[in-house]
């Protein structure tokens, strides 16, 4: 039968989940939402040193199929979160980045790490995971190199600076997969059984490949490479003779410009938002207008466009700019479009939820590293983690800007000893 990837809720887990990282060559965010799947079993992980690094790797993994544990958040891992945390280890950021050989090497390596057993349960039960993943150096004179890495369902855009502009006579350029329209430099698609290179290799390893839509490998999966997914693969033959392949495709770029934006993202997102093309251009107009605009709140934004549109399933995107990211290096992860576990007169009470979306709402904070209850900032209302709280333990901030701006108002009812004779505010306490 198809593979399952989760049942419907009867109402979606609306949180969304932003991350920033940056250093001194890259900034980045990601952002994740659950949905309305019973179960969120995506992964990212981001390398990016300290702040004066000058390269950097980031891994969004999507996991289908079965999770260990029960998946969406609960205590055992799925495959796509061991799969994150073992790409980060085996492709580690250095200046000299790896060749598609390297990359291929360690995702055999990390599919068997896989294969050994995932926490503590059979291989063949930890479903799959799709990657997309990019590796990316500034180099003496300033440009960039990259290495774009792709498996399974995920897509990959690498597009033009904001404020380039398209070349007069032209509407294309050329890329390594292809002709792509401008400002696109680089769009992959997912890696479908219906592919003629990958349904050759399939039926060789004795697979068949449906006629249904999507079409599936014996019926069952629509993806035709992946980590994992071990009932697709023989343990006898190597990995390019597999009905399901590990090994990626890499896309090896060099003299990138400055400002250069790459988008990673799950196949869900790209089927339900409009082509390649405006995708990257709505990232690139909002950059052209505020170049110093917030990638995070861009995400998310763009996961809140996905569910306007009626996306059912789960949604991940990642978007990186080459460019300075310094100023990101500390950033705190944030839960964004938590207003409903507030509760208010309008509707919106989680007692008005059936148990089961308040049970993945709780396993989606818990696995994000957030308390069950929100805990926002009294000055700008965002709710990262770890929150400060006063020690008068009646204000609540989430950084040292915000409780200096609501000090003129607080200090009147503040309770605090103070710091210093002068008066000055007192000093906050973490908080979960």
């Amino acid at each position: 039968p198809p593979r399952a990837m989760g049942a419907a809720l009867s109402a979606p887990v609306e949180l969304v989940r932003v991350r920033r990282f940056g250093n001194a060559a890259v900034r980045g965010a990601a952002a994740e939402l659950q949905g309305w799947r019973a179960g969120h079993d995506d992964a990212l992980a981001a390398c990016f040193g300290d702040a004066g690094a000058s390269s950097a790797a980031a891994w969004l993994v999507t996991g289908h199929g079965v999770s260990v544990g029960g998946g969406g958040g609960g205590a055992s891992s799925s495959a796509a979160e061991v799969a994150a945390v073992a790409l980060g280890e085996e492709l580690s950021i250095a200046k000299v980045l790896p060749d598609a050989r390297r990359v291929c090497d360690a995702f055999r390596k990390v599919d068997g790490r896989l294969r050994a057993g995932v926490g503590g349960e059979p291989a063949a039960a930890a479903g799959g995971a799709s990657v997309a993943g990019v590796l990316v150096a500034c180099e003496g004179d300033g440009s960039y190199t990259a290495r774009l890495v792709q498996l399974g369902d995920v897509r990959l855009l690498l597009a033009q600076p904001p404020g380039e502009p398209e070349p007069e006579g032209e509407s294309a350029a050329e890329a390594p997969s292809g002709t792509c329209c401008w400002p696109l430099i680089l769009a992959t698609d997912p890696h479908s059984p219906a592919s003629p290179a990958e349904r050759a290799r399939i039926e060789a390893a004795g697979g068949e490949v449906s006629q249904t839509n999507p079409p599936r490998i014996d019926g069952s999966l629509a993806s035709s490479r992946a980590l994992g997914d071990f009932e697709f693969k023989d343990p006898s033959r190597l990995p390019h003779e597999q009905k399901v392949t590990c090994e990626p495709d890499v896309y090896e770029l060099s003299g990138l410009r400055p400002g250069s934006l790459c988008i990673l993202a799950g196949k869900v997102f790209g089927d339900v938002m409009p082509g390649p093309a405006a995708v990257a251009g709505t990232v690139r107009d909002w950059l052209a207008r505020e170049p110093k605009a917030d990638l995070g709140d861009l995400a998310a934004g763009l996961l809140r466009s996905c569910m306007r549109l009626q996306c059912r399933g789960s949604l991940s995107v990642v978007l990186l700019q080459f460019a300075d990211g310094a100023g990101w290096s500390t950033a705190l992860d944030e839960i964004q479009n938590f207003g409903g576990l507030l509760g208010d007169d309008c509707g919106n009470n989680p007692g008005r939820q059936d148990d089961e979306v308040q049970r993945q709402t709780l396993l989606f904070l818990r696995r994000c590293g957030f308390p069950d209850e929100p805990c926002p900032c009294d000055v700008c209302e965002r709710w990262v983690q770890p929150m400060s709280r006063c020690r008068c333990q009646r204000a609540t901030y989430c950084s040292k800007a915000c409780q200096r701006a609501a000090w003129k108002e607080h200090r009147s009812t503040c309770e605090a000893p103070r710091r210093a004779p002068s008066g000055g505010e007192p000093a906050a306490s973490r908080t979960p």
